[in-house]
């Protein structure tokens, strides 16, 4: 740190490059991925990356942000979820390597069932996935799809003279990237939390990327990373062009949930004329009913926060004033207005994760078709879910043909896990008759 005229300190802070915060914007987006200032302080003191990149604020509570769309963005939600669903929805299959780039007219041989068991066996009595193999897949497509991001922790040990692999799928908020040099070693840290009196007490575990390793208490650790994007540290969800109106739909949910718990139950307004000795509703009176104000008691008797709210709210005006006048309170809903923001926004959605109304069960019209279902999910719906699903699968396959160079076993990097849709039958015969 350098000194600065009157006093002030200078802190130079690590640049992490281009900045890629969300967006430009003033409230609410902006708060929303705001640090607060005991987090910065790690980013201040450790040599992390935060997930945006970002240094001047550091930026890490974007990867919150895009946790929380993930979880309370209804379309959100509903898109990922039945996406890694149809990715991964069947029993892992073993089939021969195929060349990612090229498609040639030579035929692929047929695995045999011995082939197929061999393969199954080994992946068995030398991985443990931390859960079965299909959630394996979930996890890491469920975390492509809401952050961008993808890890995966290996760690190797001899277990009565065997080699025994581990493969913990982790999210994208427990691990950081080291702010290394360029020709030095990637390495991440992998922490529960990220705050300074944490790290203290529980220091993060440093893992290499792979292809490196690293060694310790006779434990060998290397970290896999899948990232959506060219981005230099951290990947961003194919759907971030649609993250505004995520997050409307979010704001939208809340205001309502708020209303109906904190909104006024009374419907109807009736002022009165005061004493003309003392006001009727004052503080003293609500003090001498127990209530630290009145705004309070008004609280607690005509709002959704009391115990039993009342539907009549009376109040008073100068003595001598007009006669008694009585309102009443529409309750703010704006039914059609949200209605038509709820539309456009999970049009919008929906087309930035490239999928479809009737895919996501909407209704719609089938017009003259008898089988639109399967028409729209062939035609708009596969080549997108062919996509999670080949994206996924060449980082794992990747990591598993990793486990066998470690363990000597380079005759099994010639198979490869691959998942069929939950759909192929009906899809095949669509296809057939089709053809036909």
């Amino acid at each position: 740190m350098s000194s600065m005229p009157g006093g002030q300190v200078l802190r130079k802070r690590l640049n992490f490059g281009t900045s890629e915060l969300l967006f430009s914007l003033p409230d609410p987006i902006a708060d929303e991925v705001k640090d607060g200032y005991e987090l910065q302080r790690v980013f201040d003191r450790w040599r992390l990356v935060p997930y945006a990149t970002f240094s001047r604020s550091t930026g890490q509570r974007l990867v919150d942000f895009y946790l929380m769309l993930a979880k309370l963005s209804p379309t959100h939600s509903a898109c990922i979820e039945k996406s890694v669903t149809y990715a991964f929805g069947s029993k892992a299959q073993v089939v021969l390597v195929e060349d990612d780039d090229f498609a040639t007219s030579q035929e692929v041989a047929v695995l045999s069932d011995v082939q197929s068991a061999a393969y199954r066996d080994a992946i068995r009595s030398t991985i443990d996935f931390n859960t079965n193999l299909r959630n394996f897949h979930h996890l890491l497509a469920w975390n492509l799809k809401s952050t961008g991001n993808a890890w995966v922790l290996m760690t190797s040990s001899d277990v009565a003279g065997e080699k025994k692999v581990s493969l913990k799928c982790l999210r994208q908020d427990k691990v950081l990237y080291i702010n290394t040099k360029e020709g030095e070693m990637p390495m991440a840290a992998v922490s529960a939390m990220w705050s300074e009196e944490f790290l203290r007490n529980n220091p993060p575990l440093i893992v290499p990327i792979y292809p490196n390793f690293s060694e310790k208490g006779g434990v060998i650790y290397s970290l896999f990373h899948l990232k959506n994007g060219d981005y230099k540290w951290y990947g961003r969800p194919d759907s971030q062009g649609a993250d505004i109106y995520k997050f409307r739909e979010v704001q939208d949910a809340l205001f309502q949930a708020r209303e109906s718990a904190n909104g006024f139950t009374g419907k109807l307004i009736i002022e009165m004329e005061d004493d003309q000795q003392a006001p009727v509703l004052d503080e003293q009176g609500a003090a001498d009913d127990n209530f630290n104000s009145f705004a309070e008691r008004i609280i607690e008797n005509f709002t959704n926060r009391g115990d039993d709210p009342m539907s009549v709210f009376l109040t008073t005006r100068p003595y001598g004033s007009k006669p008694m006048f009585v309102y009443q309170v529409k309750p703010n809903t704006s039914e059609s207005w949200f209605k038509e923001m709820g539309q456009i926004a999970k049009a919008h959605i929906i087309n930035a994760h490239g999928l479809t109304l009737r895919f996501l069960g909407e209704d719609v019209s089938n017009g003259f078709s008898a089988d639109a279902y399967i028409a729209d999910y062939v035609m708009n719906v596969e080549p997108v879910i062919s996509d999670l699903r080949k994206n996924v699968l060449g980082f794992t396959n990747k990591i598993i043909n990793a486990v066998w160079q470690l363990i000597g076993r380079q005759d099994l990097t010639q198979y490869a896990l691959t998942f069929a849709s939950p759909i192929e039958s009906q899809v095949e015969l669509y296809k057939n008759a089709k053809r036909q």
